[in-house]
């Protein structure tokens, strides 16, 4: 973890207070409990044909047995890591309002004076064009070091790439919160390519979170929305 990302970790809990973090945290919770259990639904009625068609074209033989454990398996993996991918810019478009309110909050602690909101839809609209484009980039990018992780040798390296790829997008979208308020998309694309590091560091903690069962899902996006704001405002702002 950079330095700018750990003291912006340690900001955002010290004036969790003064931020109201809690409450965005309960609200966030709320919205992905009702988003997964949708999607869960949805990924299950139209998935599960899908594999049933392939399992059917196997022979059944020992051999052909062998092949639909492996199927099984392998597209049951592939369907979880692509409902998760989907699933968090999902989560991220509908949390745009939210997290770019906690994200002025987080800035009017930090320099006073600041009055820079963006409407609701509007937030909404750059939210889908901004993950509709992450999510094109990301399945691209990250496609192939999920299915090179299944090959022994390279799996352990392909693993590495494939975290540090998802967590450069989720850094992203974790930034565009506050970003949002004050430049365009091709602006902002900029400014992250000139703050790669920082913008994957802060998607590696985004990430590592959502590994915690259960909880981590739901406490991830609103703590890194609000070290996003930090770091935009402390680091990438010339006050």
């Amino acid at each position: 973890m950079t330095p700018v990302v750990l003291e912006s970790f340690i900001w955002v809990f010290r004036n969790s207070s003064k931020i109201n973090l809690v409450r965005y945290v309960v609200l966030c919770a709320l919205i992905a409990i009702l988003a997964l259990g949708l999607g869960v639904y949805f990924i299950g009625y139209w998935l599960e044909p899908l594999i049933s068609w392939m399992i059917g074209l196997v022979p059944d033989t020992w051999e052909g047995a062998w092949v639909d454990w492996t199927v099984l398996i392998g597209t049951w993996i592939i369907r979880i890591f692509l409902f998760l991918l989907v699933f968090r810019h999902i989560l991220a478009i509908i949390y745009a309002p939210l997290l770019g309110y906690l994200s002025e909050k987080v800035e009017n602690q930090l320099a006073s004076g600041i009055d820079t909101k963006i409407g609701f839809f509007a937030s909404i609209w750059r939210g889908v064009k901004v993950n509709i484009r992450l999510l094109s980039k990301e399945i691209l990018f990250a496609a192939p070091w999920l299915f090179l992780s299944f090959i022994p040798i390279v799996n352990i390296p392909s693993s590495v790439i494939l975290f540090l790829t998802t967590s450069y997008y989720a850094g992203i979208s974790s930034m565009d919160y506050t970003m949002e308020r004050y430049h365009g998309i091709v602006e902002t694309t900029e400014i992250i390519n000139k703050n790669k590091r920082t913008v994957t560091m802060l998607g590696m903690v985004q990430v590592g979170m959502t590994l915690i069962p259960i909880v981590g899902i739901l406490i991830a996006p609103p703590i890194c929305a609000a070290m996003g704001a930090y770091i935009y405002r402390t680091k990438w702002v010339k006050n």
